[in-house]
């Protein structure tokens, strides 16, 4: 056992406080190395289950090695949809009595979701004197790394991605200009 699947075998080893059952989480345990830590997991699990329960979060449940899976009972957690994060960010301003445009929330809905934390974090930082004041160039970025990201995620060719980035990088690039 590495060092850090040591310390989950010894918490689970341990007497409880109470003499009730244990609960471990692991959080992001799609990250574990499933080479060497999920197999030893999968022992611990196996050796302290009468004790101790087990729970795991992940993002990416394929990461996480069967054996482990056949032992967990899984739950689908779907988030919320852009507009149902719209309805509780406006409720949350109204409730810090911010003064807002409901049309200004769009932009920062649609550069962070799904990250609701980094939605909130942005309105806060917007908001600092009463009033939502969004900064679009912040979102822009984020909206373009996102859009980028999922570029290089597509099956495609790399000529064809490299063609899409040049147009992402062209769209960015283009400023409107007003003439009076």
């Amino acid at each position: 056992f590495p060092s850090h699947d040591t310390t989950v075998k010894q918490f689970a080893s341990g007497l409880s406080f109470n003499g009730k059952r244990k609960v471990i989480i692991l959080d992001e345990a799609d990250y574990l190395n499933p080479q060497s830590f999920q197999p030893a997991l999968r022992g611990v699990m196996e050796e302290f289950s009468a004790n101790c329960s087990f729970i795991l979060t992940c993002n990416f449940i394929e990461k996480i090695i069967a054996p482990i899976q056949s032992r967990c009972q899984s739950f689908a957690i779907t988030p919320p949809t852009k507009k149902d994060v719209a309805i509780q960010i406006a409720n949350i301003l109204k409730k810090e009595n911010v003064q807002f445009n409901p049309s200004d929330l769009v932009p920062i809905i649609d550069g962070y979701y799904p990250d609701i934390r980094k939605i909130i974090n942005t309105c806060q930082l917007a908001s600092s004197n009463g009033v939502l004041n969004v900064e679009t160039a912040d979102i822009t970025d984020t909206d373009f790394q996102l859009k980028l990201i999922e570029i290089l995620k597509e099956k495609d060719e790399v000529r064809n991605k490299f063609l899409k980035i040049r147009q992402l990088i062209t769209a960015l690039l283009v400023i409107p200009i007003s003439i009076s």
